[in-house]
This record gives C-alpha cells, structure tokens and sequence, in this order.
C-alpha cells in the first residue's frame, strides 16, 4: 500500500468511472490461449499507460520489448491477465483524459507498484528495466522515485508563489545545488520530505487548481503570501505549507462530494464486486475491501503522518 500520501484519496472517483466506461479490446490478437485473448488494442492500453507515466512516447524498440513482455506475461497467466485488462483500460483512459492532479497521482502510483514489485514478478522488473531505461530519475528510495518532471514542478511550484508575492523564484544556485545533491540525500530524508519531491507534480497540481479557483481566492492568498514571504528564501517552505492546504482540501472535498456526477453513482451502486476486487489489487490494496473503506483508511493515515514533520526548508 503506498505510504503517508496516500494516493487512492485522489484516484477513486477517476478509477470508478474509467471502469465503468472501459470496453473490451479488439483488433489483432497477439496471444491466445483458450478462450482468453491478448490483442493489440490491449498492448495499446499497457503502452498508453506507460507512456503517461514516462510523460513522452517510448521509440519502437522498447514499444516492441514491452509487446513482447506482455505476451510472455499473458502466454504464463492468460486468465489473470485477461480479467486484469478492463482495469488496465480504465487505468489508460483516466491517465489520458483525468485532471492534472489525478493524472500525476496515477503517474506516481504506476511507479510504486512497478517498485513494489520487481522483486518477485519477472515481467514486473523487465517492465522496470525498460522504464528505467527511458525515465529521468533523479532519486529513489522506499518504493518511490523522484524523477525529473517531479522535480521541475518542486521549483515551478515556488516560482508560481514567488510571483504570488511578488519576489523572485527559487535561485538558480540553489537549484542546482539540490539537482547534484538529491539522489544521495533521498533515503536520509524525513519521510515528509521525501513526499514533497516524490509527489510533486500531484502537489502543484492541486495548488493551481486552488490558486485559479476564483479571483477573491486567490487574491486573498496573495495577502497572505506577501506577509509571509520575503525573499526568494522564504519559497520552499511557504509552498509547501500552501501545497499541504491544497492536498487537505482536496481530500476534504473527495470525502464529502466524492467527485462523481449522479451517474457515475449510479454505475457505482451497480459495480461488480469482483471487479473491484481487481481493481483495488491492481492499485495496490489486497483482498476486496469497499472504495470508501480504503480511502478512510488512507485518509486516517495522511492526516496522522504528513503534517507532523517540519516543511522542508533546504
């Protein structure tokens, strides 16, 4: 299960309506085996994902070497394999047309579980190797990574505060200074602040989504940042005080609204509970327990962890 941000608090309402809409692949069939059948609008899928999670296309020699791990996965477990696949599509579809901070999340979530299981799945790891191959990572630890995209929105983030309050952005040396030093440093920092570079992206996703949210909003922000902040040295930590806001109301609003539309509702109430049984354990939660039991879960263990180490301040 992924630790402290816990991001199911995120993913539910995206991962509900994606299964709920996903249809079945067609096209060529690239494995068969009984009645089950892997086709290239499956490999479509799994490519799709990938490819959002690497934030850039793959060229076609690894499109080719993930095809081909994906029928020797289908080829040694065709049944798993097959009732996995509508989750797989569901998965695709939210990452393509999700909200920034879900499509990040999901991002985040891929990786960990890619992590979390290398060491016992095979295909798993020749997946991570391809990954790895075509991933910025510039720091990993405890079933996380940070990569480059992650860490571009950690300085983006205090850019867009700076210009909030009116001061200069993060300083370059500085910058540079934590691009050379990171990877050695991420697996002795504070559980926090690793969260703060691994989940970036989602956490300046859901500041814009708050800064944009009306012009009274966000000027009375902009109040409040002038008063705190300074100089550029005062950035990190105001931002990711303002991104720890953000990713509280974000939750606050899944568990009150959850985020669905009446018949994205409705199709819940009448999801198979097998299904969700699969889904969950594709997102990293074993055994078949309810959606809204896990993410209480998830929200008990955020609320109980995240807030209770310092901001980072560099």
């Amino acid at each position: 299960m992924l630790r402290r941000l816990d991001l199911i608090c995120l993913l539910s309402a995206a991962m509900l309506a994606g299964a709920a809409l996903a249809q079945p692949g067609g096209g060529v069939v690239l494995a068969r085996s009984g009645a089950y059948a892997y086709t290239a609008a499956d490999f479509g899928a799994v490519l799709a994902v990938y490819e959002a999670v690497l934030e850039h296309p793959l060229d076609g020699a690894d499109r080719a070497r993930l095809q081909a791990i994906g029928v020797a996965e289908f080829n040694a477990k065709p049944q798993q394999i097959a009732q996995g696949l509508p989750q797989v599509r569901a998965l695709a579809q939210a990452m393509r047309s999700g909200p920034p901070p879900r499509q990040a999340a999901l991002r985040e979530l891929v990786w960990t579980r890619l992590l979390q299981q290398a060491g016992s799945d095979q295909f798993v790891a020749a997946t991570l190797e391809v990954m790895r191959r075509n991933a910025r990572i510039v720091a990993e630890g405890h079933d996380m990574v940070v990569t480059q995209p992650e860490l571009d929105a950690l300085f983006a983030a205090e850019g867009d505060v700076g210009r909030l309050a009116g001061v200069p952005g993060p300083d370059a040396a500085a910058r540079a200074t934590i691009q050379d030093q990171i990877g050695a440093r991420f697996g002795q920092l504070p559980p926090a602040e690793q969260d703060q570079y691994a989940h970036a992206e989602v956490r300046r996703a859901l500041l814009q989504a708050r800064l944009a949210a009306t012009p009274a909003a966000r000027a009375k922000l902009a109040i409040d940042v002038r008063q705190a902040v300074h100089g550029p040295q005062d950035l990190p930590r105001e931002t990711r005080a303002l991104e720890d806001r953000a990713v509280q109301l974000q939750i606050a609003d899944n568990r009150e609204h959850s985020n669905l539309t009446p018949a994205e509702k409705a199709q819940l109430a009448a999801f198979n509970q097998r299904a969700w049984a699969q889904t969950l354990a594709i997102m990293g939660f074993n055994g078949g327990s309810a959606v809204l039991q896990a993410q209480d879960q998830a929200v008990t263990q955020f609320n109980s962890r995240t807030y209770t180490a310092p901001h980072n301040e560099r």
